[in-house]
């Protein structure tokens, strides 16, 4: 089971618990703490930090929306540059095709290192990764590749005067394809402070907490509690799936790298 599940069925649990705490605690409390005046301030209370839990809940789901997305726009770009990259050298003559197959290579390895839980791409390739350093995202082998293809066009020699005119747009689409890449390695940690997180769960708590001393008891409050404790849940669950863009039941699609491998493995037109 996935960790971003787990964690909304852990908040789920601790806000139905703090509710019927509250509850339990409401009917220990003497008489005139049960007033109404003293029920009314403490909905008072509950209203201005479900105010506010909503707003950060709103706030957090928003930004991790926008950095999903972004990080989605990211991928089709990657896949655009590895297509443009390989109609250049496709263009630029028989003198690139063993560029072309490292980059074949380099396209599988960033498929199968992205999606490892998909069917690995065919063709010979590493497909064990090993960290740069310790805690990053890119892999010596993939940075291997990446270095490889921009050696090797550094060492082509333009002769006739097509391949003159379009090898710098060949290195600009190399330096295009290495900026995404670095772009999206960067970004690939998480947005959420667990600090945040465990403060905010702490938060709800509370509010469920307060609702429980307030609430009179019947089935339909305790109906009310369990459907607000899902949604609640539910939101959480969201924010870290949406927070894990490359993983997770919410995900980016491989659709754009495997597109440009297929274009890749096109024969040549006649």
């Amino acid at each position: 089971m996935d960790m971003e599940i787990i964690l909304a069925l852990i908040l789920m649990a601790m806000l139905i618990a703090g509710s019927l705490f509250g509850l339990f605690v409401q009917s220990r409390l003497k008489e005139h703490h049960r007033s109404p005046a003293s029920s009314e301030a403490i909905r008072l209370v509950v209203l201005m930090l479900v105010t506010l839990a909503a707003l950060i809940l709103g706030l957090l789901v928003t930004s991790v929306k926008a950095d999903f997305d972004n990080h989605d726009d990211l991928y089709r770009q990657y896949g655009i540059a590895l297509i443009r990259l390989d109609i250049r050298l496709r263009e630029f003559g028989p003198e690139a095709t063993p560029i072309r197959k490292t980059l074949r290579a380099y396209t599988a390895m960033a498929i199968l290192q992205s999606w490892p839980d998909e069917a690995a791409p065919s063709g010979t390739y590493p497909t064990q990764f090993t960290p740069l350093f310790r805690g990053s995202g890119e892999t010596k082998q993939i940075t291997a590749a990446l270095r490889s293809i921009d050696e090797a066009i550094q060492t082509l020699n333009p002769v006739t005067p097509y391949q003159t005119r379009i090898y710098p747009i060949l290195r600009e689409n190399l330096t295009t394809l290495e900026n995404v890449r670095w772009i999206l390695v960067e970004g690939a940690s998480s947005r959420v402070s667990s600090v945040f997180m465990t403060a905010l769960m702490f938060w709800l708590l509370i509010v469920f907490f307060m609702f429980g001393i307030v609430a009179p008891r019947n089935s339909l409050i305790y109906l009310s509690i369990i459907l607000a404790s899902l949604s609640v849940a539910s939101t959480l669950f969201i924010i870290l799936d949406l927070d894990s863009p490359m993983d997770g039941v919410i995900k980016i699609s491989s659709a754009p790298l495997r597109d440009a491998l297929l274009h890749m493995d096109q024969p040549p037109a006649p």
